[in-house]
């Protein structure tokens, strides 16, 4: 089946499940019409999500890539640490290939302590072999065995070459506390590696669907299943087949349902591990005890506090003792170097300051190139960002402060819920797999009123359906190539739009409540928050078209470039702070090269001319010649990253023997950084 018609589907069933949450009784015949749509339409949701499994044998189940991070990285991280998973196994790859009177067919890694950075060659093999001596010899041989094991898997040892420039594993200590004694206790036999992907799939498809249903019912029970296995955040290719990854959701889904049974020591406890499995959780564990406090149901508060706060506590220090002190600030350079929130598969408010402008999405391949590229990237987006701190930020305290006003009324899962991934959403930004947690939503609304259950399934739905028309496999069904990046921010504003119509509806049903108890005033706070929220998505949501772009003249696009021998011109990757998004360095061998293009392709007028330059460290100062116009520009700039600048040229008139001249002023090694022109006709007078 197609994805369209899966997605069809998907909004067929959750008409369905519309209808049955609000007020109307139905006839006995249209109630089992409307219940067996909803479970056709689960059911269908089930089977799509197994379709990277479907017709596959059990060995093909195996996440090879996502495995070899989680099990490999959990059994040995005594040894290995956070940072040398990689250059272990190169030594074990380098080993096993001069028995075999092979080469290891890895050429370089990424440098896990500098992200940004590779190692190759003679400091490769250095590293590599000082990794080795880390390991006893009984566990150095288990270690190569375990490669081995895997490497078999990848079909030969040159497939670990794109698998060693990845980021390596960045689960926090606590995690590993059970992780590590497990993967030491589970051994690479090929029963358990055609077998294991099953164990997270039993949990998620077996534990928590029994836990759900003999909590909340059949009803929530349907619109979880639908949310969670029709949202492609989390979908099985990317999360599926690998060592232990579901334990934190299996953790948050319980602790809601504990919440709900009234059992807030459980729930505290859940959270607590869900937190030692993946730090984000923690919302939930602060989230839950203020809800509960916040409804004077005191002694469930103190109790949910306490139990999370001892848990969390006794895992900590359990890590301290198992790995030591060192590792928690290995972890802290993890999530300070490897995590960006702008990066390709993040998802949240700041990832909407940094991308919403985005013109041209930027595609990395290669080795130590492609990680400057990216690199430079992120820190160009991390600028961006930094420009629209104030919009940001007011958005954020917008979603919280109206999270905050219509939490109070709610219950205890429900509140826990909203406030717990409204602060995920505004402040994090996670990786797309652990937006699973909004399935989490269908059983936030459950307790509502009925006309109110409608409308927030209702809308928590149309959201999922919005995730799928901009998901990647719907865009290729329609003949489109999207990037990671695009997705990513399209799926920020669908989730946007969501939370702030979820939280308008909650608002508006608070308000009519008000109003007819007769508290103006606090109707009137829940309408003038509902109104900035509904402002500040229009002024955010609003994306107009930089008239400049209009005009914009690329440097590559004015005509042949012809220069001296030796400048080199290559393209690097901006935002719409440059037209286009991106920009060009040219790089001079002496200060006596020069760089042109014709630009008799462009209509003979008189313009007013804007030369786009980009300043960056490094960059240095040219003279350039645009038709009779001289000025010297400065590329020079103290700021880390490159940012760009407009420099007015006046009034020029160009015919067919106009040309645009660079020239370097600053000897052998100059670079400069330019993107192009804009020229804006001057009205004949």
């Amino acid at each position: 089946m197609s994805y369209l018609l899966e997605t069809l589907a998907v909004a067929g069933g959750g008409a369905c499940l519309v209808a049955l949450s609000g007020p109307t009784t139905w006839r006995r015949w249209q109630h089992g019409a409307l219940l067996s749509g909803a479970i056709l339409a689960v059911l269908m949701s089930a089977l799509s999500y197994f379709d990277d499994w479907r017709g596959q044998p059990p060995a093909a189940w195996l996440h090879e890539h996502d495995f070899y991070h989680y099990y490999i990285g959990a059994k040995y991280f005594p040894e290995l640490g956070y940072m040398r998973l990689y250059l272990c196994t190169v030594a074990a790859l380098q080993e096993g290939g001069r028995e075999l009177g092979q080469t290891s067919g890895v050429s370089l890694v990424r440098r896990l302590d500098a992200p940004s950075e590779t190692l190759s060659g003679v400091a490769l093999e250095r590293a590599a072999v000082a990794c080795r001596a880390r390991f006893g010899a009984a566990r150095w041989h288990d270690f190569r065995a375990d490669i081995a094991a895997l490497g078999a898997r990848l079909q030969g040892v040159d497939a670990w070459q794109g698998l060693l420039v990845d980021l390596g594993n960045n689960s926090p200590p606590t995690w590993n506390l059970t992780a590590t004694p497990i993967a030491n206790r589970v051994p690479l036999t090929p029963t358990v590696l055609a077998m294991w992907p099953l164990v997270d799939q039993a949990l998620l498809f077996v534990l928590v669907p029994l836990v759900v249903w003999r909590t909340f019912g059949v009803m929530a029970l349907l619109a979880y299943g639908l949310v969670y296995c029709a949202s492609p955040l989390a979908f099985l290719g990317w999360i599926g087949g690998s060592f232990q990854r579901a334990d934190w959701y299996v953790a948050l889904v319980c602790g809601v349902c504990a919440l709900t049974s009234r059992r807030p020591a459980l729930a505290g406890a859940l959270f607590a591990y869900a937190t030692a499995c993946r730090v984000f959780p923690a919302l939930f564990l602060v989230a839950a005890p203020v809800c509960l406090w916040l409804q004077a149901r005191r002694g469930e508060a103190w109790r949910c506090a306490s139990a999370g706060a001892a848990l969390l506590a006794l895992v900590l220090v359990a890590t301290l003792l198992m790995f030591g002190v060192d590792i928690w600030s290995e972890f802290a350079t993890v999530m300070q170097l490897r995590i960006s929130p702008y990066g390709a598969n993040t998802i949240g408010l700041h990832k909407l300051a940094a991308c919403w402008n985005v013109l041209d999405w930027p595609r990395f391949a290669g080795g130590q190139e492609a990680l400057r590229d990216a690199s430079q990237w992120l820190e160009t987006l991390a600028g961006d960002a930094a420009r629209r701190q104030g919009v940001t930020l007011t958005i954020g305290l917008a979603l919280c402060s109206a999270v905050a006003l219509v939490v109070r009324r709610r219950s205890a899962a429900c509140a826990t819920t909203w406030v717990a991934l409204v602060l995920l959403y505004v402040l994090l930004t996670p990786f797309t797999y652990y937006y699973a947690v909004l399935a989490l939503l269908p059983l936030a609304i459950a307790a509502s009123a009925g006309r109110l259950r409608a409308l927030l399934m209702a809308i928590v739905l149309l959201g999922v359906l919005a995730l799928r028309v901009v998901s990647g496999p719907f865009a290729a069904e329609r003949g489109h190539d999207i990037d990671f990046y695009a997705v990513s921010l399209l799926s920020s504003q669908a989730l946007l739009v969501m939370f702030a119509a979820a939280l308008a509806a909650l608002a508006a049903a608070d308000w009519r409540a008000a109003r007819a108890a007769a508290d103006s005033t606090r109707g009137a706070a829940f309408a003038l928050v509902s109104a900035a929220v509904a402002l500040l998505l229009a002024v955010y949501g609003y994306r107009p078209v930089p008239a400049s772009v209009v005009d914009f003249h690329d440097l590559m696009s004015l005509g042949p470039l012809t220069g001296s021998a030796g400048v080199t011109v290559r393209e690097r990757v901006a935002t719409a702070s440059w037209p286009a998004g991106h920009f060009f360095e040219l790089r001079f061998a002496d200060g006596a090269q020069a760089l042109g293009a014709t630009l008799g392709a462009l209509p003979t007028s008189r313009y007013r001319a804007t030369l786009v330059m980009t300043a960056a460290p490094g960059y240095g100062r040219a003279e350039v010649h645009l038709g009779a116009q001289a000025m010297i520009i400065d590329g020079r700039s103290s700021d880390r990253r490159a940012v760009p600048r407009w420099i007015s040229l006046g009034e020029i008139t160009l015919d067919a023997h106009s040309r645009l001249l660079v020239r370097a002023l600053d000897g052998a090694g100059a670079r400069i950084g330019l993107s192009g022109l804009v020229l804006e006709p001057v009205p004949s007078s």
